[in-house]
């Protein structure tokens, strides 16, 4: 089961969802830009964003598949950290649209997309927690204070989306992108938590043998 675990580690089946979120990000800002003529008038930090954000498409583009799979911990451990990283650069990416549809008005809005910057990160954070703890990578039993800990930070994050959808400066739709965050957040959640689960696995059967996560009835000898 190793091969299946790492390789369904690897196949995180987020290339179909980043794709449709390439297209409507690149589509959006671009469209944003040639028609307020902003280029220059989006901060720096915007353009290095995404930047990132599109060579880490391409790097889960190529893990993405079935080929070169290679069974070791440390491999697992790195299409993890691949899966999560592109994951959320896929929200931070999506959440510049609200600076780049304001530019062309000269408002300082930097300030509040830092603060999605937060809520962001009090999601991923919220989201680690849960896995290392109830898919015991990090603890040999899940601690039930360590998943409250998780929930109070997703709920947290979404408030913070949730109170700047009504507070920052916005011309126009902008608030859509703040809303658009909530969904993408769901999906790259409910795709992260399979790798995280395939993650545990993997780990799990490599140091101990396929005992700990098997369904015992698949132990059990057919009877004659």
């Amino acid at each position: 089961m190793l091969e299946t675990y790492i390789t369904n580690l690897k196949k995180s089946y987020m290339k179909p969802f980043i794709i449709l979120l390439m297209i409507i990000t690149i589509f959006c800002n671009t469209l944003a830009l040639i028609v307020t003529k902003a280029w220059a008038e989006v901060p720096i930090i915007i353009y290095i964003v995404l930047a990132i954000w599109f060579v880490s498409c391409l790097v889960i583009m190529k893990q993405d598949s079935f080929n070169n799979i290679k069974v070791d911990e440390l491999s697992a451990l790195r299409y993890l950290i691949v899966n999560v990283f592109v994951g959320y650069i896929q929200v931070v990416a999506l959440s510049a649209g609200y600076v780049i549809g304001n530019a062309y008005l000269y408002w300082d809005v930097l300030s509040y997309w830092l603060e999605m910057q937060v809520a962001i990160f009090m999601s991923l954070l919220g989201l680690i927690i849960f896995s290392l703890n109830e898919f015991h990578i990090a603890v040999k039993s899940a601690k039930r204070w360590l998943n409250m800990i998780a929930i109070l930070l997703k709920l947290g994050s979404f408030g913070i989306l949730i109170y700047l959808n009504f507070t920052a400066p916005r011309a126009g739709d902008e608030n859509l992108f703040i809303w658009g965050l909530v969904i993408v957040i769901i999906c790259i959640d409910a795709l992260l938590l399979r790798s995280f689960l395939n993650y545990a696995l993997f780990t799990d059967e490599l140091r101990n043998g396929p005992t700990k996560f098997e369904n015992k009835d698949s132990a059990k000898e057919p009877l004659e």
